[in-house]
């Protein structure tokens, strides 16, 4: 049996980054410092302007200073030393198309930087639509329920990618050669258009 290692782009959490956030988010700023905030659900309190306590898992406090990067892995927040994070992972600029799948298939909107600004795709919730809600449902043409109701099943979306467009509407999005091929996908929205 051959395995292959899934893909993992991760979003690693500079100090000035984290302090930002805490402005951005914190319950407690006093004299223009986060003093106590959440970041991915554990508590931070500020130690020094340089340090930061953060309560990890069985009630831990670590310390987290400017020699540290934060990582959050979806479950968990690892901290490395700045100075070795390149010995377990690399910077990632370009995003080729099968990262990209990969990140859709774990939730995340993707665009392309060649895109419009708002244009986004993003792969549908897989869903189970019962067939006593198939009548109601507006988005389903009169025959389509008729024929629904006739194999007396429900709907199943599932494996689905749709693009919205910058007035937000929906549509479904099939990969062109050029988006098969392309390098140039991102995480949406970007940390330039959060801000």
């Amino acid at each position: 049996m051959r395995l292959r290692k899934k893909p993992e782009i991760v979003e690693i959490t500079t100090f000035e980054e984290f302090v930002a956030y805490g402005l951005e988010n914190g319950e407690n700023v006093v004299g223009g410092v986060p003093w106590s905030f959440k970041f991915h659900g554990y508590t931070v309190t500020h130690e020094t302007d340089q340090c930061y306590l953060i309560g990890l898992d069985g009630g831990r406090m670590d310390k987290f200073t400017p020699e540290y990067y934060l990582l959050f892995t979806g479950e968990r927040l690892l901290m490395f030393r700045a100075d070795t994070i390149k010995d377990h992972y690399e910077r990632v600029d370009d995003m080729p198309f099968r990262e990209a799948l990969a990140l859709l298939k774990f939730g995340h909107a993707l665009r392309r930087k060649s895109w419009k600004p708002g244009v986004f795709i993003f792969r549908q919730v897989p869903s189970n639509i019962p067939a006593t809600v198939i009548p109601n449902m507006t988005s389903l043409p009169s025959c389509v329920k008729v024929e629904i109701a006739r194999r007396g099943t429900g709907l199943q979306y599932d494996n689905q990618i749709a693009m919205v467009d910058p007035d937000s509407n929906v549509c479904g999005w099939v990969p062109s050669p050029a988006d098969l091929f392309a390098e140039d996908w991102e995480n949406y929205p970007t940390p330039e258009e959060l801000s």
